[in-house]
């Protein structure tokens, strides 16, 4: 599994992305937030989420129950935009879904892709309160 953690301007934690190239040999997703919300105690996040290479599922932690994510959606569907190929996410592996997360975030923040319309997932994000945190905020 690769994390990919997002912070705030000020530095502070905001969300963090666990990688998984097979959602199957990854932890239930209720196990992997309930491990999550234990950490986010200690580092302040706010929101997890969960990728593999056919989905993509994120929580508003202390708020949304293991088994309803506030965003659910088909990784080749969001990240797809971002492959050499679309057909390439459904086999991806962690190094790659990792790096097609961060320029999904990017163009999220910055619209470098989206010139015209929302980026993928852009409109369900903004409603949950993600994308106004992420805009002026650093990934590592």
């Amino acid at each position: 599994m690769l994390t990919i953690e997002v912070r705030d301007p000020a530095g502070q934690p905001l969300a963090q992305f666990a990688i998984f190239p097979m959602l199957a040999v990854a932890a239930s997703p209720d196990e992997q937030v309930q491990n999550f919300e234990y950490l986010a105690q200690a580092t302040h996040e706010r929101f997890f989420f969960l990728v593999a290479s056919d989905l993509i599922q994120g929580w508003r932690l202390s708020v949304d129950l293991p088994h309803a994510p506030f965003f659910k959606a088909n990784t080749p569907e969001i990240l797809g935009p971002y492959a050499d190929h679309p057909t390439q996410v459904a086999m991806a592996r962690e190094n790659y879904l990792a790096s097609l997360v961060q320029t999904w975030l990017a163009d999220l923040t910055s619209r470098w892709k989206s010139l015209r319309d929302p980026a993928p997932g852009e409109e369900r994000l903004d409603q949950m309160g993600f994308l106004q945190l992420l805009r002026g905020t650093a990934t590592t």
